[in-house]
């Protein structure tokens, strides 16, 4: 038997927390050992609510005639008077006399001397696991139906008084046998202690088997109700996942919305409506004309996509806020009982380490296309129509000249002198004309080999920073509670199979 006893115990080391294991251990040194030099046996006695009146009745009855002697009822009335608040019990046993030892009273009594017991009382609820001291637990209450700790009820089995604010006392269960407690009924508690002290060695191994199976019965139910409370988070993480997943599914509704292909076109063609609109011909203000040519491409390239772009970040951004805080309540829902503590304080250093989304992780793409068309492609443009523009009006005086010096000279007849100039003119002017159109066609090539794969750069960018940023802190929530539940589990299923052989034992 106590060699069961000692593996239950073992199993249920493993099973419960410290605190109630603690208990049980207490319960197991009790029944299997007895006190050096402990000859009388302990009756517990411990008032709950507001049964201290009921109490102070019952030890009135317990110390019996004695009681009588003022000497006696001014040692009982102040026993606790002279103790300091730390003390957790007092003892009350038979002397020859009246005297005091620290927490414990000695008193003339004739009941505790033939019964060879002592009362141990307990200061109050809070030092409850004091009556696992004791042969008798007594715990008196003014409530009916009360709820008391398994080890208390169910192994040690007290005697559970309820005492009214009369005084009278009731058996629990026992509505007939209502004791009006005085000393007259020294007698009738003393065939109380008689029946229920136990007084062989075979009622102390029937306790034993009583708190083998109560500690079997304690691991099976505790070990269901961390089943449940794994359950209940794979629960929450399909339920966050799902929470996550709608804000997600906004976020791509409302990217899909831009229509980022429809959008890059509508802007060619709003460019290429203010190339057919651009005044090349005015050369005559050559500083003008470049300055006028950057403009128009910083300005119509992208600006409507950008903005779209810069108000879709700041989505994200509430969108990125929402979900960590739907992280964060998730790890907070998590029982005591997974080990999340490392967990957390992950999740905390990279919330506090990441930043909020910008607009430059999806516009710069764009801004740095932008950047290349002005940079490169028009500048070269306008250098190449330059050199034309250069290059003609230095023609020029030699083109209409030349017909004119000839009429000057007589060797060209003003009829021949007047058009050939004008050809001259034309000629240059659509020497500059070409340069302007073959210009802006290399120009627009440039356009195309720039703009090559923006959308997909964009694409690229909105995916990296939901899975950088946005989704890192609740994917590694649910990922790596998830390893914890199972962890837990293989733990939950090698305890139930060692609890299993106990049962089978």
């Amino acid at each position: 038997m106590e060699d069961r006893m000692a593996r239950t115990l073992g199993v249920l080391q493993k099973v419960l927390k410290p605190g109630q294991y603690e208990a049980w251990s207490n319960v197991v040194r009790k029944l299997g050992s007895t006190e050096p030099g402990q000859k009388r046996r302990r009756i517990g006695v411990l008032a709950i609510d507001d049964a201290s009146r009921a109490k102070e009745k019952f030890i009135e009855a317990v110390v019996g005639d004695a009681f009588s002697d003022q000497e006696v009822r001014d040692a009982i009335e102040g026993r606790w008077a002279a103790l300091p608040s730390s003390t957790k019990r007092l003892t009350i046993r038979h002397g020859d006399k009246v005297a005091r030892f620290g927490p414990v009273l000695e008193i003339p009594s004739k009941t505790l001397e033939s019964l060879d017991v002592e009362i141990v009382e307990i200061r109050d609820a809070r030092h409850a696991p004091e009556l696992l001291r004791a042969d008798l637990p007594i715990i008196i209450t003014d409530k009916k139906d009360k709820s008391f700790p398994s080890y208390l009820h169910t192994v040690l089995n007290p005697l559970i008084l309820e005492g009214g604010a009369d005084g009278n006392i009731v058996l629990s269960g026992q509505e007939t046998s209502r004791l009006q407690i005085a000393p007259k009924n020294t007698d009738l508690v003393t065939s109380l202690f008689k029946e229920r002290l136990p007084t062989s060695k075979r009622e102390t191994i029937e306790q034993q088997r009583i708190a083998i199976r109560s500690m079997i019965e304690e691991c099976n139910v505790t070990l269901d109700a961390s089943k449940r409370e794994l359950h209940l988070v794979k629960t929450r993480a399909i339920s966050l996942k799902a929470k996550v997943d709608g804000v997600l599914a906004q976020l791509r509704k409302q990217y899909d919305a831009m229509d980022v292909s429809r959008e890059l076109q509508e802007n060619k063609r709003l460019l290429g409506e203010s190339f057919d609109g651009f005044k090349w011909y005015k050369i005559w203000d050559l500083d003008d004309l470049g300055e006028r040519l950057s403009w128009t491409v910083t300005m119509g390239y992208g600006t409507t996509i950008e903005r779209r772009l810069e108000w879709f970040a700041g989505l994200m951004g509430a969108s990125q806020q929402r979900i960590t805080e739907l992280a964060s309540e998730y790890l907070e829902e998590i029982p005591d009982s997974l080990p999340t503590a490392t967990l957390k304080n992950r999740i905390q250093q990279i919330d506090a380490a990441s930043s909020s989304v910008v607009a430059s992780s999806f516009t710069g793409p764009v801004v740095n296309r932008r950047r290349q068309l002005a940079e490169t492609a028009t500048q070269h443009l306008q250098s190449r129509f330059l050199r034309r523009v250069y290059a003609s009006l230095l023609a020029m005086p030699v083109a209409v000249g030349t017909p004119a010096m000839s009429w000057a000279n007589q060797v060209l007849d003003l009829s021949l002198a007047a058009p050939t100039g004008a050809i001259a003119l034309l000629l240059c002017i659509r020497h500059i004309s070409k340069g302007w159109e073959k210009g802006r066609r290399k120009w627009w090539a440039d356009y195309d080999r720039i703009e090559l794969g923006l959308e997909d750069d964009i694409r690229l960018a909105v995916k990296n920073t939901l899975e950088t940023r946005v989704m890192l802190i609740p994917q590694m929530a649910i990922e790596e509670s998830a390893l914890l539940v199972s962890q837990q589990e293989l733990i939950i299923q090698e305890l139930a199979e060692e609890v299993a052989t106990l049962e089978e034992r």
